[in-house]
């Protein structure tokens, strides 16, 4: 047989003496980088309504602060959109400005509601996936460690 650089008898010598991969790491399996045995939690002296609403402030209904909620974007976008168009087809069909302001409000109502729940409903499906995900992961790994003692 003659020379080649790319033989076959070499490439399986090598995958004979390769090392298997380790499996890959994920975060629960992960040391945790910060010790939060420290924080002592606190016991609560009163009760849970009290407690919540003594938490509330101004500071906490500014737009920096209403943009981290989950959905908002989405919904203010939707009902945006459904307010352009409710309130340019009203305004070209019967040109009148009150009712074109009327559906135009009811349209960016109808919208933000429309896209809040369709953004939650895949929120919620993805949660959904994640958490199957993670117990089949924990059944996998009992069951390996089942085999293991068998």
């Amino acid at each position: 047989m003659a020379w080649w650089p790319f033989s076959n008898k070499e490439n399986s010598q090598e995958k004979q003496q390769k090392e298997p991969e380790p499996e890959p790491l994920y975060l629960d399996e992960l040391p945790p980088k910060f010790d939060d045995s420290k924080q002592a939690v606190p016991v609560p002296s009163t009760s849970p309504l009290k407690q919540a609403v003594n938490k509330i402030s101004i500071e906490d209904f500014s737009p920096a602060n209403l943009i981290t909620i989950p959905c908002f974007r989405e919904a203010g976008l939707s009902g945006f959109t459904v307010m352009a168009v409710f309130g340019s087809i009203t305004f070209l069909y019967h040109k009148n400005i009150q009712k074109t302001t009327n559906w135009a409000f009811g349209g960016f109502l109808l919208g933000s509601i429309f896209g809040w729940e369709q953004c939650n409903s895949i929120r919620r499906k993805s949660m959904m996936t994640a958490q199957i995900a993670k117990e089949s992961l924990e059944q996998r790994k009992q069951q390996e460690l089942r085999n293991k003692i068998k």
